[in-house]
């Protein structure tokens, strides 16, 4: 029997009658869920496939995003993504003319983002980023469902040329919230919101759900809406399969963090502990707090050394392209087409990740 869904399946398997049919509606994650190939392939080598998409304008060899935290996208790693064919946001935790320098570090102010927020010296931040050439905004707060957002989003507009820049804003975790964002003129959206490995939202709040439900809920109303604004999967991310899963789901591009925190381009400083080389990877929360005393959402940590982040996106684009040949997928499009996925229960998980009998 059976018992696989396509993509359009879970899009339309909501009830009609809102987005919730219960409750307390089942929440997923990653860990929940798998692909299942049920096609023979023709592909004979993964290279024939290729994740090559455009993002906003910008061509990318991998839909693969560097959040903007800092210790994981500064200057340095914007523009080796950018050699690479992936995409950083510089962090806005730093003065005006710190993030000014960073930027001016890639030759192509096309192929990097940054980030400011909302309030205090945004709008001098914007501009002095505008006037070096960027053209790619993301609008840097924990809750994106927010009328200070809406009016950001205004004003940038009003002090632009029409499309002139593209914004992403975020984050948002569900349907209603995702179709505002769009409405009021973002771009791209964040969806996740408490899924981070060192975010403390949700333990703090109570605020978030699953990252496999909430980009299935966004990219559900995308379609009915006929929306054409992107999806961002931000947070949950650890491994090539998880970004896999995202794409294979509806996400137009994934967002990571600490995948890429510990390498050699990452911001954060480097320690010696035992032997062994670390770098510290600080939650955006909780990196502000140092400067404004406000509420942590936010952990800190050490994640091990892990040389270039070329390394890095060589292990993703393998695992995108591996799995999109057991799916007989050349492109990403067709990826999402032809995937199909169960559902897992613990111990099936359990069994599918490395382990040695004793």
């Amino acid at each position: 029997m059976n018992n696989t869904h396509t993509l359009d399946e879970i899009l339309h398997s909501v009830s009609t009658n809102g987005f919730h049919n219960s409750l307390f509606p089942e929440s997923l994650t990653f860990n929940d869920i798998s692909l299942v190939p049920r096609v023979v392939s023709s592909i004979k080598h993964r290279t024939e496939c290729s994740a090559a998409t455009d993002f906003l304008g910008i061509p990318l060899q991998l839909p693969l995003l560097a959040a903007p935290m800092p210790d994981v996208c500064g200057g340095k790693m914007a523009a080796v993504l950018a050699q690479l064919g992936a995409l950083g946001f510089i962090h806005r935790f730093s003065s005006i003319e710190k993030q000014v320098t960073d930027a001016l570090l890639t030759e192509k102010k096309n192929a990097i983002g940054c980030a400011i927020g909302v309030t205090g010296d945004w709008k001098e931040r914007f501009q002095q980023l505008y006037n070096i050439g960027v053209r790619l905004f993301c609008l840097d707060i924990a809750n994106g469902a927010n009328h200070v957002v809406a009016n950001a989003i205004s004003w940038l507009r009003s002090h632009t040329n029409n499309g002139e820049i593209k914004i992403i804003a975020g984050n948002v975790a569900a349907a209603e919230t995702f179709v505002w964002l769009a409405e009021v003129g973002a771009d791209a959206i964040r969806v996740g919101i408490g899924n981070g490995s060192i975010c403390t939202t949700s333990i703090e709040t109570g605020i978030g759900q699953g990252q496999v439900s909430a980009i299935v809920e966004c990219a559900r109303v995308r379609e009915e809406r006929k929306l054409s604004t992107l999806i961002i999967a931000d947070g949950g991310i650890r491994t090539p399969g998880d970004m896999c899963k995202a794409l294979a789901l509806g996400a137009d591009a994934t967002m990571l963090g600490s995948a890429l925190a510990g390498t050699e381009e990452s911001p954060g400083e480097v320690i010696k502990f035992r032997g062994q080389l670390y770098k510290r990877y600080v939650g955006a929360a909780s990196f502000a707090t140092k400067m404004s005393n406000d509420y942590v959402e936010g952990e800190e940590t050490l994640v091990p050394y892990k040389s270039k982040v070329e390394k890095t996106l060589k292990r993703f684009l393998d695992g995108v392209r591996s799995s999109m040949a057991y799916m007989n997928a050349r492109t990403l499009s067709e990826f999402r087409q032809f995937t199909s996925f169960v559902r897992l229960t613990q111990h099936s998980f359990i069994e599918r990740t490395p382990h040695i009998l004793g």
